[in-house]
């Protein structure tokens, strides 16, 4: 996979780079989003009784503001034999956060499909449909943790439908044209180490992790689905899979969606512990699902949603986080678009500990510039 993978983009960016015109000038973009944050929320009381260092209770504002803001720079041309050629970099541009580049790829697209090569998403991340979210945020992402705080027992191996949807890591990804609509994709990220080292992954110290995924959709004029498989290999700790698929209706004004993945634990390069590690606190066996729908009423779209991820760490017992939420959204201008959302997150423990467990709830508002 991974050699006929890489090879086969090589040999087709090597050709498009050869049919250059020399007098091509390259196009620049600029583009981006800004947008502010506010939400009222209560997290459980019993949770937050838990003693700060002896020194009181550790109690959680009931109060939250979030700025979220990039800049996108994009290049792009197009070749004598018809290919174009974009470049993108995206900007996090707040503050906070310890990240400074979110995606920064190259991508060739032509009569062949579409080839990446960079810092981007997994081909099968581009291609997946999931729940249709209406309002702030989506379920299964990890934005809700700053309203509805998760407690430090309770650990989350599937947040989301996809298991590697947010890695950007360097990566070669593949999106074959569409036939009859259907068409493919798939990706090879060489290391999942934030560095350009040579990636280490023989004898027994290797621990680089390395990934494929492969993945197909179907589209019609009202429907989508998709199927993926993909899998994580390096050490002990970092070797899993993951087996996912979704689909998405529009009825008129009425959009349904909803996904699944079930992650697994597999044996390691250095030995096959796969099954020495179910049952057990280092276990990535678990499942994710979600679920939503939305209706357009003139300018305001409303929608509610639903998401369960399980993760299972001992005999008969889980990790689970379960949330919902009733959101609205519209367009204040060009541009602009205002919504609110109102959810509902329960983080639950295997045990029945009162501080490791957490159920809470959240209103919260949201105006979006995008330029």
């Amino acid at each position: 996979m991974k050699k006929i993978l890489m090879s086969t983009s090589a040999l087709v960016a090597a050709g498009m780079l050869v049919a250059a015109p020399a007098s091509a000038k390259v196009k620049l973009g600029l583009g981006g989003f800004m947008s502010m944050t506010a939400g009222f929320v209560d997290n459980d009381g019993s949770f937050e009784v838990a003693p700060n260092n002896g020194l009181g209770q550790t109690e959680r504002d009931s109060f939250n503001l979030i700025m979220d803001s990039e800049v996108y720079f994009r290049g792009n041309t197009k070749l004598d034999n018809g290919t174009r050629v974009d470049v993108i970099i995206q900007m996090e541009a707040d503050q906070v956060g310890a990240g400074v580049i979110d995606e920064s790829y190259m991508k060739l697209t032509g009569g062949f499909g579409d080839v990446r090569v960079g810092s981007t998403a997994f081909a099968t991340a581009v291609l997946r449909n999931t729940a249709v979210y209406t309002g702030p945020y989506r379920l299964d992402t990890p934005d809700l943790n700053n309203f509805i705080s998760v407690p430090a027992a309770v650990t989350v191996r599937n947040g989301n439908t996809h298991m590697g949807a947010g890695n950007d890591r360097v990566k070669i990804a593949y999106i074959s044209p569409i036939f009859n609509g259907l068409r493919f994709g798939a990706s090879w990220l060489n290391s999942d180490a934030n560095d350009n080292a040579l990636a280490a992954v023989g004898g027994t110290a290797g621990t680089t992790v390395q990934s494929y995924d492969i993945g197909l959709q179907y589209s019609a004029k009202s429907f989508k689905l998709d199927l993926a498989h993909g899998k994580f290999i390096g050490d002990a700790a970092g070797t899993r899979e993951f087996v996912r698929g979704g689909f998405n209706v529009t009825m008129g004004a009425t959009k349904i969606g909803a996904s699944m993945a079930r992650q697994d634990n597999v044996g390691s390069r250095q030995v096959t512990i796969g099954a020495s590690k179910a049952g057990t606190t280092d276990s990535d066996a678990g499942d994710s699902f979600d679920v939503g729908i939305s209706h357009k009423v003139g300018a305001y779209t409303v929608g509610v949603a639903y998401f369960n991820s399980k993760s299972d760490l001992a005999a008969g017992q889980d990790d689970e986080e379960t949330s919902m939420s009733l959101g609205a959204s519209t367009a204040i201008g060009p541009g602009v678009t205002g919504s609110v959302g109102l959810y509902q997150v329960d983080h639950t423990d295997a045990t029945n500990t009162a501080t490791n467990n957490n159920n809470g709830w959240a209103l919260i508002g949201q105006v979006k510039v995008a330029f």
